[in-house]
């Protein structure tokens, strides 16, 4: 069965994500009928609670972003006429999206309440710290999600010795 850790990120975007849900369901499935181990490493888990609560107000403010920029395409000759209904239909469509994303989250909760939590040993910090040091990838960019990326791969490179292993 393989082995699959998903990182930080993927699980923020997929709870960002209007479909995120149904791929959730599906990770889910694929985890209890045994085709794929979801490996849950403890950095990933705590990483996704400080940053949970703000995935409702990213996926908004982003694509609203993206619906005040389109009113500029009112003064292109052609435009059409009904802009202002459609973009109104779409804030619309943005509202009942935007909550929709804590059940998305809620579920993401309820799968990593089903995993066995990877917890981070005293070897793998070390390893960690020592990557961030040499600034050896991931921890050779200076980000401030470096030492976490750190982390997620002493996980991955524990579980490669036990089996094979597929980091998202």
């Amino acid at each position: 069965m393989p082995r699959v850790i998903i990182d930080t990120n993927i699980w923020l975007y997929l709870a960002e994500n209007v479909n995120g849900a149904d791929v959730i369901g599906e990770l889910s499935r694929l985890h209890s009928t045994g085709a794929i181990h979801l490996i849950l490493p403890r950095t990933v888990v705590d990483e996704f609670d400080r940053n949970k609560t703000e995935a409702a107000e990213r996926f908004h403010n982003r694509l609203q972003t993206i619906l005040t920029s389109a009113k500029a395409l009112r003064q292109i000759e052609g435009a059409p006429p009904d802009l202002d209904d459609t973009l109104k239909a779409c804030r619309r469509a943005l509202e009942s999206a935007k909550r929709r994303i804590p059940q998305t989250i809620a579920a993401i909760d309820a799968l990593f309440a089903d995993l066995i939590v990877d917890e981070i040993t005293d070897r793998q910090r070390v390893q960690a710290f020592e990557r961030l040091r040499r600034r050896t990838p991931p921890g050779h960019g200076g980000r401030p999600s470096a030492s976490g990326d750190c982390l997620i791969w002493e996980c991955v490179l524990t579980q490669l010795g036990r089996d094979d292993v597929a980091l998202c």
